[in-house]
């Protein structure tokens, strides 16, 4: 089956996917507190059970969002995390019965633990004075994953291409936490993703990195791998896979064409955006990774994807894309349905609702599908949740 190319605009043959629910989490956030620019926004968005309820929660600029179960519908409680805080991870740092996110400002990274079993307040300890400030608040590029098999770690970009590597420690109330330059020759503001490409049992990084002898606008149109050393230390070594033809922006890895081998999935991010110029991609992985070449394929065309997310979410067994676009006239929200061998059906599921940094797949209401969630840029105010009622479901 070949993939399908399309072009998001004008006459298409997608169809609104019946069986989604919407409603939003919040309507009502404002910009963010630190205003040097005047259009400064929040980035962050992280999603992890904090309350010990069994149940996904959410950190998203400077609130926390308390999963309220059932049908999803009810108010999720909100509650702040503190002045100009941009919380992007959510996870169990000291392994007490309260709640943990890591949270940046500007150029200060920060640990805040909740107070109480309902994350209604939080105090904070400063582990981190890295320099990831982009856009004038936070960073548009960070990851959450266990690079050394052990520890976790956090993995933020900067505005100058950097890519640092945060170590959680044993003892999280030494500071500052230990941290390393992967690369200084990432790209700013972009995505990553950790995947284990070179099969060594270790996590390695993909992402967009920079390519010097091109003009400023065009420097960030290559993707490539930075190998992990096994070790924690600075400067990865840093593996070529391909170009892109705008921007890269999203990034992640997935066994796309069902060979066994993770590939590659990116999203092409426009500014200004005015024309449906963006791709998505996926890169397919190589049998012999050093000597081989990847492969681009095309999936689709539109306006700028800077939302990504795969997961089975036609429960078939295979990987699917979903992808929210940022820009254009209809704020498309993609599906991808994978047809087993990399090939693609589109699937509209709504419009109307940008989504800057989103399309996130979880199971938050726990009957064994995955729901989005998603927020803006532009329209700032909004958390967006559209949950899945199990409309592609292959099996009763």
């Amino acid at each position: 089956m070949f993939l399908i190319s399309l072009t998001l605009c004008g006459e298409s043959a997608d169809e609104k996917v019946a069986g989604w629910t919407y409603s939003s989490i919040d309507k009502t956030r404002t910009q963010n507190d630190i205003l040097t620019y005047g259009w400064e926004r929040w980035f962050g968005m992280g999603i992890g059970d904090a309350t010990g309820d069994g149940l996904p929660d959410i950190v998203s600029g400077k609130w926390f969002y308390r999963n309220p179960g059932g049908d999803l519908l009810s108010p999720w409680p909100r509650s702040e995390l503190g002045h100009a805080m941009d919380g992007v991870f959510v996870l169990d740092v000291d392994g007490d019965a309260f709640g943990d996110v890591i949270a940046l400002r500007c150029n200060e990274q920060y640990w805040l633990e909740a107070e109480d079993a309902e994350g209604t307040t939080w105090r904070s300890t400063r582990i981190g004075t890295l320099p990831i400030c982009n856009h004038g608040i936070s960073a548009q590029g960070y990851t959450m994953a266990r690079l050394f098999g052990k520890l976790q770690y956090l993995v933020v970009s900067n505005h100058e291409n950097s890519l640092f590597a945060i170590e959680v420690p044993l003892h999280p109330e030494e500071t500052p936490w230990p941290s390393v330059v992967v690369t200084p020759d990432g790209a700013t503001e972009k995505g990553m993703v950790a995947s284990d490409v070179d099969g060594d049992g270790d996590l390695d990084l993909f992402t967009a990195c920079s390519v010097p002898s091109r003009p400023v606008q065009d420097r960030q149109t290559r993707v490539c791998w930075f190998e992990n050393p096994g070790v924690f230390k600075d400067g990865w070594l840093r593996h070529e896979i391909g170009d892109l033809e705008h921007k890269g922006d999203r990034f992640a890895a997935g066994d796309i064409n069902g060979d066994g081998r993770e590939d590659l999935v990116v999203s092409e991010g426009r500014w200004p955006g005015e024309e449906p110029d963006a791709s998505l991609f996926w890169f397919e992985r190589p049998p012999e990774l050093k000597q081989g070449h990847w492969t681009r394929h095309t999936v689709a065309t539109g306006y700028s994807m800077n939302s990504l997310s795969l997961g089975d979410l036609d429960q078939d067994g295979d990987t699917d894309i979903v992808v929210g676009e940022h820009k254009g006239p209809d704020k498309k929200l993609l599906l991808f349905s994978n047809q087993g061998d990399g090939g693609f059906v589109s699937q509209l599921i709504d419009t109307g609702k940008e989504n800057h940094l989103g399309a996130r797949l979880t199971d938050f209401d726990g009957d064994g599908d995955l729901d989005i969630t998603g927020f803006g840029w532009d329209t700032f105010q909004y958390i967006h949740l559209w949950r899945n009622d199990n409309p592609l479901r292959l099996h009763p």
